[in-house]
């Protein structure tokens, strides 16, 4: 993934214990996701599983735990509020124009972004993201931001369509579980760490974030995938770093293996 943190780590990482740090940026405490359907002349055929795995995953285990994040604001389980579906997408698409695109439907009230908003893109077939000069699929695979809105943080996050990229991206051969497992680490990310895409040093908005391993789910992807059952579904999802633990973990009192 890629956001401006990844050229900015600290060096020593392999000398140095995981340990996520707060740098008194905010956190989101109840998340209300968002899903946009960004599409251009196809649609996306999963888009009904993508949308049921975030209304099980925003209210499951896998967040309630990350109470353990506490900075005077508790975090909790969130919501799904509602998905949105935008068309006549580019087939490149840049991450200012990602940027732009919330800051247009905010100011038109298509959409009411609050503290606890959380904003994932899923790009149709033949969309491209690019960033930094880096194109999906090839210089990254997903990644999430972050754009300002009425003073508050609003996480973002921009996830490929997968269908020709699974293997390469996650180690998965099926594009439904690699999108759910970096969906979920983005998830959990822009959760504890909304104010990612605004940093411009080593304190706020930055959140909760390892300075030579990186965020919550990043520094657990060596660790591989892990399938939760939530409400009856099971899910591949990331594995989340916990200080308490001081492991790589997924969300406690849930069903899960390692695949």
């Amino acid at each position: 993934m890629i956001h401006p943190l990844s050229v900015q780590l600290k060096a020593s990482a392999a000398m140095t214990p995981k340990q996520l740090y707060w740098y008194y940026g905010p956190v989101v405490s109840n998340v209300q996701v968002n899903p946009i359907y960004y599409t251009g002349s196809s649609q996306i055929s999963l888009q009904s599983s993508i949308t049921d795995f975030y209304q099980k995953m925003s209210g499951s285990s896998y967040i309630a735990w990350l109470t353990e994040y506490y900075t005077g604001d508790d975090i909790g389980p969130g919501t799904l509020k509602g998905s949105i579906n935008l068309q006549n997408a580019p087939s490149v698409v840049d991450d200012t124009a990602i940027q732009q695109l919330l800051l247009s439907l905010a100011s038109q009230k298509k959409i009411q972004p609050n503290q606890d908003s959380y904003y994932p893109f899923h790009l149709g077939p033949g969309v491209d993201a690019t960033k930094n000069g880096y194109k999906s699929c090839v210089g990254f695979c997903a990644y999430h931001g972050t754009v300002k809105i009425d003073g508050n943080y609003i996480p973002y996050s921009v996830i490929p369509d997968l269908t020709k990229c699974p293997v390469v991206c996650s180690g998965l051969s099926d594009p439904f579980q690699a999108t759910t497992f970096l969906s979920s680490s983005l998830l959990a990310a822009s959760i504890v760490n909304p104010g990612i895409g605004l940093m411009n040093s080593w304190g706020p908005p930055l959140g909760w974030v390892d300075p030579y391993h990186g965020e919550i789910g990043s520094m657990c992807f060596s660790s591989g995938a892990t399938k939760l059952e939530i409400s009856g579904s099971v899910f591949t999802v990331a594995k989340l770093w916990s200080n308490v633990q001081g492991a790589c973990v997924v969300g406690s009192g849930s069903q899960s293996y390692v695949i």
